[in-house]
C-alpha cells in the first residue's frame, strides 16, 4: 500500500516537472509573440525546454530577425523612394518656374518675380521693364537650324547676363524674347543707359559653334509707377515700346510713352479691319503698265494691291503692307496676288492679248516658306500661263533672309520665271544685289528718276546706273515717270521700259490691254512732240524707234 502511494507521488512529482518543463518556454514563447505583434522588433524567445519546443523557439527567433531586416530595408527603400520624390518635386518646380534652354527664369517666375517687386516698390521706389528681343533670329533658325539657333539663344542669354549684372533679373519669356527686371530705380535715363549697353552687347560678334555670328537686339522699356500701376500694364507697355524699337529700324532702345501705345492700337485696329477685308474679299489687283521705249510696245504690266475701304475709299499697299508683314498676313495676301494675277493674266492671252506679261511684288518673308518655288510652280501649271510671262519683283531686303532665298530664286530662274530687282538706286548694298542675285531685269526707284531732267547730278547717276546695268546684260524699267522732261531724258539713255501716271495709270483687270495700248501711244506722241520742240541741251539728240522705222532730231 505504501509503495502504491509512492508510485503515484511519484508520477504526480514527473507530470508537475514535466508540466512546468513545457509551459514555462511555452509561455515565454507566447509572450515573446505578443511582443513582436506589438511592434517589439526586438523581441526574441528564450531557448530552452524540450527539443520540439527549443526547436520551435529557434524559428520563431529566425522568423523575427527577417522580419526586422525586412523592415528595415522597407524603411531605407521608403527614405530613398522619399529623397527621389522630393527631389523629383524640386526637378519639377524648376522646370515650373524656368526655361529648360537657358535655366533662366520663365513667364510664370517672372509675373511671381514682378509681383513681388511690385509690392516692394510700392513704399515709393521705382523699378523697369525692359523686353529684350533677338533682331533676325528666325533667319538664323532656317538657314542654320533649329539646334544651332538654340545654342545661339544660350550664348545670348550668359550676354544678357553680363549685360544686366546682379541688379537685373533676367527671365526668358520663350523664342527670342527676353526680359530684364530692374529694381530701385532712380531715373528714366538709368533705364535708357542700360537698354543701350544690353543693345551693345548683343551687337558684338558671336562664336557659335566655330561660326562667328553678328547678332543684334531691339529693346523696349517701361517703368512703374510713371507708366504703369500693376504687372499687365507695364509688360504691356515694355511691349509696346519693343515694337517702336523695331520700327526704328531694330538694333535700338525705345522707352514707353502713352503716345505709343495710342499707334500700337491704331496698328491693331488696322489689322484687325485687315484680316475682315482679306476674309471679305475686299482686296483687288491694279495693273499699271510698263512700255519699252525703243519699240514703243507694252505689253508688261505690274499687278498693284489695293484695298477698298467701308468708306469706298480704295487704298494703296503702302499704308497697310507693313501691319501684313508684322502679323504674318503677308504669307497669305502674296498667295493670293500670286493666284489671281496669274490667273488674270492667262485670260489676258486668252482673250487676244498673247504677249501679256504680269509683275508681282514678293517680300522677303515670303522666302522663309520651303516650299515657295514648288508653289509658284503648282499656281503656273494650273493656269497654263507660261513661266516667261510672269515677273517676281523683290527688293534687297532678301539678302536678311540668308542664302537659301538666293538658292530658291535661282530655282525660280531655272523655271523660266523672271526676277526683277525693285526700288534699286536707294539701297546701300545696290552693286552687291547685281553681283550675287540672279536677276534679269533693275527697276529704277523713282526717287532716282524724280530730279533727272532738273538736276544735272541725278542725270549723270542714272545714267551711270543705266549703263552699268546694261554693260551687265541687264533690263532696266525706270518707275515714278510723270513729267514728258524726265521722258525724254530717259529716251536718251538706251533701251530702256517705263512706268508711271505720264503714260498709264492703275486700271482693273478689265481694262488692263486698253491702258497698256494707250499706254504705248502716249509714250509715242510725247517723244515726238519732244523731239521737234526747241532743245535745251546743245549737242543731245533724241533717237526714236518704233514700227516706222528709225528718225533723229537734232
Amino acid at each position: 500500500r505504501n509503495t502504491s502511494f509512492a508510485v503515484l507521488a511519484l508520477m504526480l512529482l514527473v507530470s508537475a516537472l514535466l508540466a512546468v518543463s513545457i509551459s514555462v518556454p511555452v509561455r515565454r514563447l507566447t509572450a515573446a509573440t505578443r511582443l513582436l505583434a506589438g511592434g517589439d522588433r526586438g523581441a526574441r524567445a528564450p531557448r530552452g525546454g524540450s527539443a520540439e519546443i527549443d526547436e520551435l523557439a529557434e524559428s520563431f527567433n529566425t522568423m523575427a530577425d527577417r522580419i526586422a531586416h525586412a523592415e528595415a530595408e522597407l524603411r531605407a527603400h521608403q527614405t530613398e523612394l522619399e529623397q527621389r520624390v522630393a527631389e523629383r518635386t524640386r526637378q519639377l518646380h524648376h522646370l515650373a518656374h524656368h526655361d529648360p534652354l537657358t535655366q533662366l527664369p520663365n513667364r510664370r517666375s517672372l509675373a511671381a518675380q514682378l509681383e513681388s517687386a511690385l509690392s516692394r516698390a510700392a513704399s515709393g521706389q521705382r523699378l523697369a521693364l525692359l523686353f529684350v528681343d533677338v533682331d533676325n533670329f528666325k533667319s538664323i533658325n532656317d538657314t542654320l537650324g533649329h539646334s544651332f539657333g538654340d545654342r545661339v539663344l544660350q550664348h545670348i542669354a550668359e550676354r544678357l547676363h553680363a549685360a544686366t549684372g546682379p541688379a537685373g533679373r533676367l527671365a526668358r519669356l520663350g523664342g527670342d524674347e527676353f526680359t530684364v527686371l530692374l529694381e530701385d530705380v532712380k531715373s528714366s535715363e538709368q533705364v535708357e543707359a542700360r537698354a543701350a549697353d544690353i543693345v551693345a552687347t548683343l551687337q558684338e560678334p558671336l562664336l557659335v559653334d566655330g561660326r562667328v555670328l553678328t547678332t543684334g537686339a531691339s529693346v523696349g522699356a517701361s517703368l512703374y509707377p510713371d507708366h504703369a500701376g500693376d504687372a499687365e500694364g507695364l509688360l504691356r507697355a515694355a511691349d509696346v515700346a519693343l515694337f517702336h524699337a523695331k520700327e526704328l529700324g531694330r538694333n535700338r532702345f525705345a522707352l514707353y510713352s502713352p503716345a505709343l501705345y495710342e499707334a500700337a492700337a491704331q496698328r491693331f485696329r488696322l489689322e484687325q479691319s485687315l484680316r475682315r477685308a482679306v476674309e471679305n474679299g475686299d482686296l483687288l489687283l491694279m495693273y499699271q503698265p510698263q512700255v519699252v521705249l525703243h519699240s514703243f510696245e507694252s505689253t508688261a504690266v505690274e499687278a498693284l494691291l489695293r484695298w477698298r475701304r467701308g468708306d469706298g475709299r480704295i487704298v494703296t499697299a503702302t499704308e497697310f503692307i507693313h501691319v501684313a508683314e508684322d502679323t504674318g498676313l503677308i504669307h497669305e495676301l502674296t498667295d493670293w496676288i500670286l493666284h489671281t494675277a496669274v490667273s488674270t493674266a492667262a485670260g489676258w492671252r486668252a482673250d487676244g492679248w498673247p504677249q501679256a506679261t504680269v509683275a508681282i511684288n514678293v517680300s522677303a518673308p515670303q522666302f522663309f516658306e520651303s516650299d515657295f518655288v514648288d508653289h509658284v510652280a503648282r499656281t503656273l501649271e494650273a493656269s497654263g500661263l507660261p513661266a516667261s510671262a510672269l515677273e517676281l519683283e523683290i527688293t534687297e531686303t532678301v539678302f536678311q533672309t540668308g542664302s537659301a532665298t538666293i538658292d530658291s530664286l535661282r530655282q525660280l530662274r531655272a523655271l523660266g520665271v523672271t526676277i526683277a530687282l525693285d526700288d534699286f538706286g536707294i539701297g546701300y548694298s545696290s552693286l552687291t544685289s547685281l553681283e550675287q542675285l540672279p536677276i534679269s531685269r533693275v527697276k529704277l526707284d523713282r526717287l532716282l528718276v524724280a530730279g533727272v531732267d532738273t538736276n544735272p547730278r541725278s542725270a549723270a547717276i542714272l545714267r551711270s546706273i543705266v549703263a552699268l546695268c546694261h554693260g551687265l546684260g541687264l533690263q532696266v524699267v525706270a518707275e515714278g515717270v510723270e513729267r514728258a522732261a524726265q521722258l525724254e531724258f530717259l529716251a536718251r539713255c538706251g533701251p530702256i521700259g517705263v512706268q508711271g501716271f505720264l503714260l498709264g495709270k492703275p486700271v482693273e483687270a478689265s481694262l488692263a490691254a486698253a491702258e497698256a495700248r494707250a499706254a504705248a501711244v502716249r509714250a509715242r506722241q510725247a517723244l515726238e512732240n519732244a523731239a521737234f520742240a526747241p532743245r535745251r541741251d546743245a549737242g543731245e539728240s533724241l533717237v526714236l524707234f518704233g514700227s516706222s522705222g528709225r528718225r533723229r532730231a537734232t
